[in-house]
């Protein structure tokens, strides 16, 4: 029995049986249940898989581009954008364009992960402002969320979060230690979408995210925290940090200056900007205002956003060979070019890789020539791409026995050396061993009950008379 298996048990079981019979809304209680299971089996599931350096592009399904057109150097298409529907804040639909048939677009989508591409179902955008303010809006959301899922077959490898303007509207009270309401409903509803995936999908959802600077390492600036809710994504993405597969911040349309680590100003669209502001997402920082500390985020999870051509975005466009520079010297291929100012603290020689708005912008010769995001790429990043192994190739086939069980169970593995790590049906950790291919575990102290025993991170259930 696997651990999609379990939680479907337990969730039915523990959870249905004896706390939903009498609703079908979550409660608070629900909520954190999930919660626990989330945490719990993302942490002995194998990670999905991520392409490592990823190229990260947003496809519009208002435009007229096939999938299968897409260039072949993108290796994570971002579907913009699921939306709310009509009037609404937080009840969500994903739309296709109309000549492409569900059919259709379903295979191509197949093609492309065939093709060892991921398909990500991104959230909002810049004109559809979501708001997750009380438990109907957190409610409505997580179930059309996965409505979409269920209506693409769990097609989708997981979901961005694109919340932008005023999606951030969370008050001036929060901080990173007391989160505002808003920030908790939306980090909540995410693990809720997560854990739905994972009993559906049986592999774990993918997670990216794409915070607009201002909600980044605008944290820096005294004024943006002050008038304009600045760092506002920063207590999302400390809680979520591990659940996280991708953090593509987008360095255009930010119509300012940002400051670095060193206290200084650099100017949007130039290599100083895109090394400065990196460097302090992945170092972290302490934000103005007294609203705590930013731990920082790792640089082979954290991308780079930028528009693919000079007519993608208001502001913000830096040419392919100016990029490559500022990702060498990030990553340790060269030292500071020469004219630039910021000083790097250190490198970042497993930075992961760039994203762009927009693979349908890319595609036009009339913006800044076709696809020279795409191409340009390549010289920023000329490495093969692999998928990151953050899944193992290879599960451990094991067996336990006898299972019910009043006392002993034995344990025979595939492996020369496995570790064995027995868990509660909550999640607590019990005990952890480290064992050969086969080994006897003593359960005669535990009390009658549910059991996990997880070995190289593949689970079975065990019952104890």
């Amino acid at each position: 029995m696997n651990c999609v298996t379990i939680f479907i048990v337990v969730i039915k079981h523990l959870v249905i049986n004896e706390i939903m019979i009498q609703q079908l809304t979550l409660s608070n209680s629900i909520k954190k249940i999930i919660l626990v299971f989330s945490l719990f089996l993302t942490s002995l599931l194998s990670f999905a898989q991520m392409p490592k350096p990823a190229l990260v592009g947003y496809w519009e399904n208002w435009g007229d581009m096939k999938l299968t057109d897409i260039h072949q150097n993108y290796t994570v298409i971002q579907l913009a954008f699921g939306t709310t529907k009509g009037s609404s804040l937080y009840d969500m639909e994903f739309n296709i364009p109309w000549w492409y048939a569900k059919a259709d677009f379903v295979a191509d989508m197949a093609t492309l992960q065939a093709e060892k591409k991921v398909i990500i179902l991104s959230l909002g955008g810049a004109s559809d402002p979501i708001r997750l303010d009380d438990e109907l809006a957190y409610n409505t959301f997580v179930s059309s969320i996965n409505k979409i899922m269920e209506d693409y077959n769990y097609a989708f490898d997981g979901i961005d979060i694109d919340f932008e303007s005023s999606s951030l509207n969370f008050g001036k009270d929060w901080t990173m230690s007391n989160p505002s309401n808003e920030q908790v409903y939306l980090v909540d509803a995410i693990r809720a979408i997560q854990a739905n995936y994972l009993a559906e999908k049986g592999k774990r959802m993918l997670l990216t995210m794409a915070p607009e600077n201002i909600y980044v390492a605008g944290g820096l600036s005294p004024y943006w925290v002050s008038n304009l809710n600045g760092g506002a994504m920063l207590p999302i993405i400390e809680e979520l940090r591990d659940d996280i597969d991708l953090l593509h911040t987008q360095f255009y349309n930010v119509y300012s200056q940002s400051y670095g680590l060193d206290g200084k100003l650099y100017d949007e669209a130039t290599g100083d900007y895109l090394v400065a502001v990196t460097e302090a997402t992945i170092q972290g920082f302490t934000i103005k205002g007294g609203k705590g500390s930013f731990s920082g985020f790792d640089a082979d999870k954290f991308v780079i956003g930028l528009p693919a051509g000079e007519c993608s975005a208001g502001k913000g466009y830096i040419t392919p060979a100016e990029v490559t520079k500022a990702v060498d010297y990030l990553r340790g291929v060269t030292s500071k070019p020469s004219g630039w100012s910021y000083s790097l603290i250190e490198t970042y020689p497993d930075l992961r890789g760039l994203m762009t708005w927009s693979i349908n912008g890319d595609k036009k010769a009339s913006c800044s020539g076709e696809w020279t995001f795409a191409e340009g790429f390549k010289d920023a990043f000329p490495e093969e791409v692999v998928m990151s192994i953050n899944e193992k190739n290879t599960e451990t086939v094991f067996s336990i026995y006898p299972n019910p069980t009043t006392d002993v169970v034995q344990i025979q593995t595939d492996q020369i050396f496995s570790t064995v790590v027995v868990y509660s049906v909550l999640g607590q950790q019990l005990a952890t061993y480290e064992i050969e291919n086969q080994a006897t575990i003593d359960l005669s102290s535990y009390q009658k009950g549910i059991y996990l025993v997880a070995v190289n991170d593949v689970v079975q259930r065990v019952v104890k008379d």
